[in-house]
This record gives structure tokens, C-alpha cells and sequence, in this order.
């Protein structure tokens, strides 16, 4: 097969599906979204799409109930008693 007959490599910020899910995970400060969208008309396309903004909302809900790690032993043992269940 030819060099010319095969596709060109597409860089994962030209895959519009990674690049949603990165955008999805910016920090949930009021300025993120703003920001994003002004790199370029691409990326403000993705962030300003309602769907995007639904879904950007729901994953921060979702971090935000999850909880973190604060070293104590009570923490690690509330956890695996949820995983041995």
C-alpha cells in the first residue's frame, strides 16, 4: 500500500470526540468555559453547544459527590468494606 493511499493521521485534538472529553474535565471555576472557547472557533463550537453544557454541568456534579482521600484509616476502611460487598 502506497504512502498516498493511506489516511492521514489525525492528532488527538483533531479528534472532535477526545477533545469533548477533555473540555469535559476543565476545572469547574466560572472562568473555564470562556477561556476554552476563545482558542479557537472549533473549540467554541464544542463549549457552546447545549448538550456539551448539560453534560459539562452533570460531570461536575459527578466529581464533585465522589469522594477524595484524606489519608485517614476510617476512609480506607469505609471503602473497603464498600468494595468487598
Amino acid at each position: 500500500m502506497s504512502s498516498s493511499a493511506r489516511s492521514p493521521a489525525v492528532t488527538p485534538l483533531e479528534d472532535d470526540d477526545l477533545l469533548y472529553e477533555i473540555l469535559l474535565r476543565l476545572s469547574p471555576q466560572p472562568s473555564s468555559l470562556p477561556r476554552a472557547s476563545a482558542v479557537c472557533k472549533r473549540w467554541c463550537l464544542l463549549v457552546s453547544d447545549p448538550g456539551f453544557f448539560r453534560r459539562f454541568c452533570l460531570h461536575q456534579i459527578l466529581r464533585s459527590a465522589l469522594p477524595t482521600y484524606s489519608g485517614g484509616p476510617q476512609l480506607y476502611s469505609s471503602w473497603a468494606l464498600l468494595l468487598a460487598a
